[in-house]
């Protein structure tokens, strides 16, 4: 990449100064012909010690020589930005994300340079938020691994112990068993996420019934929400969708599932559902602990959890898969919530996905 950088700026400079130098070169020749043959037509009158001739080559000459001369220094001017950016560039491909180009002297300059030198700029910040998600990803990932794996380590070890009792052993299995679940759980968000990011996923378009998807996913979590001793008020008509049928049961689990974690105990969730020709609104309605505006105005980035303290399971890539895939099937996420009062999650679909 770097050879390919110098290469390129490189040429670039090149191109330049042999541009500038051909231009003033060009007019120096142009000229000193038209005084030539002006004088030669009698248009003009050119006298010295040398003739005609040898006057028309030293004006020549002094032309070429002064060119040049201009030539170097609007060339010099030219290619300073492009010499700049060549440097910084070298920096961006060995991982140095903080170099910006002075762009001051360009500031009332609406030329080409100019832009050229914001747009690279522009793109050197957006590069560096890029290196610092990826970086906070990698490390994320690491921390949310860690500790499941710590997890079934320890209570491995544990299960060597001879003098265990059988309730003892049953909870220990019991827990190596969640943390494995997590893992697998976060594993496969990971590489959802990654696919969508990529366009690798294919969608698969078909008809069905949206509000019977719904009630299944209720039953699925119902280990869940019976530990909490949730009930649930259920309001929608049947619903047809024409839709992907895999990527909406994510969503609806996804949504459920944090319902059902963020809901007090013996609290209700509320699901109603609506639909025109052309859209359809499902909301999830809880009365739980809710969010403050802080956790709000970040709760689609991966791995950002309101709960510091992570009391709550969960990795934080719940919602920002739900909105991947909303994105891809064309809907929309609406998120109101208040501390200490609850949560109303609000999803739009097209009737028919086109």
């Amino acid at each position: 990449m770097k050879k390919s950088v110098d290469s390129f700026f490189g040429k670039m400079v090149v191109k330049i100064v042999l541009l500038v130098f051909n231009i003033m070169v060009s007019s120096a020749i142009i000229m000193g012909a038209l005084i030539y043959l002006s004088s030669k037509a009698g248009i003009i009158s050119v006298k010295g010690n040398f003739g005609p001739l040898g006057t028309v080559v030293i004006m020549l000459l002094t032309s070429v020589i002064l060119g040049t001369i201009i030539g170097c220094i609007f060339g010099c001017k030219l290619i300073k930005p492009v010499l700049e950016m060549s440097a910084a560039t070298k920096k961006i491909s060995q991982g140095d994300f903080t170099v910006r180009i002075d762009h001051t002297i360009y500031k009332d300059d609406d030329s080409e340079i100019s832009q050229l030198i914001d747009n690279f700029n522009s793109m050197v910040e957006k590069l560096s938020k890029i290196e610092t998600l990826r970086s906070d990803f990698i490390a994320n990932v690491s921390h949310e691994f860690k500790t499941p794996l710590a997890t079934i380590q320890g209570y491995v070890t544990l299960l060597d112990d001879d003098t265990l009792t059988k309730n003892e052993r049953k909870n220990y299995i019991k827990i190596i068993y969640e943390a494995t679940a997590k893992l697998t759980t976060l594993t496969s968000n990971i590489l959802k996420i990654s696919k969508l990011d990529n366009q690798e996923v294919k969608i698969e378009i078909k008809e069905y019934n949206l509000i019977e998807q719904i009630r299944e996913v209720i039953i699925l979590d119902e280990a869940l929400w019976e530990e909490k001793n949730i009930t649930f008020d259920l309001t929608f008509p049947e619903i047809k969708i024409v839709s992907d049928e895999e990527l909406l049961k994510h969503i609806w689990l996804n949504i459920l599932s944090n319902a059902i974690k963020y809901s007090n105990q013996d609290g209700k969730i509320e699901i109603y559902a609506s639909s025109d020709d052309e859209k359809i609104m499902v909301t999830f309605v809880d009365h739980g602990i809710g969010m403050s505006e802080e956790t709000l105005s970040h709760m689609f980035e991966k791995f950002y959890q309101g709960d510091t303290s992570h009391s709550k399971e969960g990795s934080g890539l719940g919602l920002a898969l739900v909105q991947k895939i909303l994105k891809l099937l064309k809907g929309t996420i609406e998120v109101k919530s208040e501390l200490n009062v609850g949560t109303t999650v609000i999803i739009t679909l097209p009737v028919v996905l086109k």
